[in-house]
């Protein structure tokens, strides 16, 4: 089933790019670009409900074709799951001052807590419904190499 498999690769995809945005958020804080943190908190607040919607879209497809996917029913059902939500609460606090003669250096401590029980479900979510078609090749298809040189893939493509 195609679309199932597709479904879970591109759960995890997600979840791979949501723990990348969340590197960057962190790296934004620390050289203080506001507006960058806005743009990728908005980014994670709209990648992790996906991840959950590919995941539920695959378990239905399953159910759809007589499987049983039961691991991923106990996961989805856990109490306390939240699919919607990724950051919960983020803080910043001054942690040190150092004086010097023409200005003050102020250290600051960043507290992003996020959903990181959803996401870790979410992995098990994905292995749930990997184990539930176990005759499917899981492997993730090879990325194409695209050759941008002069007499690479645009030759190629238009023949020159």
């Amino acid at each position: 089933m195609d679309q199932v498999r597709q479904s879970v690769w591109i759960a995890e995809s997600l979840i791979a790019q949501y723990l990348g945005v969340l590197r960057r958020y962190q790296g934004a804080w620390k050289v203080g670009d506001e507006g960058e943190m806005s743009v990728l908190r908005a980014e994670l607040e709209r990648v992790y409900p996906s991840i959950w919607e590919h995941l539920d879209g695959a378990a239905a497809k399953s159910r759809a074709a007589g499987r049983a996917p039961e691991a991923y029913a106990a996961i989805r059902s856990r109490p306390g799951l939240d699919v919607r939500t990724a950051i919960t609460d983020v803080q910043e606090r001054v942690v040190g001052v150092k004086h010097e003669v023409d200005r003050s250096i102020y250290t600051s401590q960043l507290t992003v807590q996020h959903n990181t029980d959803g996401v870790a479900l979410a992995r098990d979510a994905a292995a749930a419904l990997k184990a539930a078609w176990p005759e499917l090749d899981w492997t993730p298809p090879k990325e194409p190499d695209v050759d941008l040189r002069p007499r690479g893939f645009f030759a190629r493509l238009f023949g020159k």
